[in-house]
């Protein structure tokens, strides 16, 4: 059985710079897709990430008008 734990970076902090965001959400991106394949994160870690990155694209979005995928 697999403790929860948070690894998500400390990193990612709000910010209003562009450039840094979507550093950040490509960061946690391939940190996602790669956890596909490793079964290094839980599901529910899986899921956090899924909403940190929606929310670095929200906020994205809210400073520059695009969106990131």
């Amino acid at each position: 059985m697999k403790l929860k734990t948070v690894r998500l970076d400390p990193a990612i902090v709000p910010t209003r710079d562009p450039v840094k965001l979507k550093c950040q959400h490509a960061d946690l991106k391939e940190q996602l897709l790669r956890s596909a394949h490793t079964d290094y994160h839980t599901r529910e870690e899986r899921d956090q990430m899924r909403e940190v990155l929606a929310r670095l694209s929200e906020s994205h979005r809210s400073i520059t008008g695009v969106s990131l995928k």
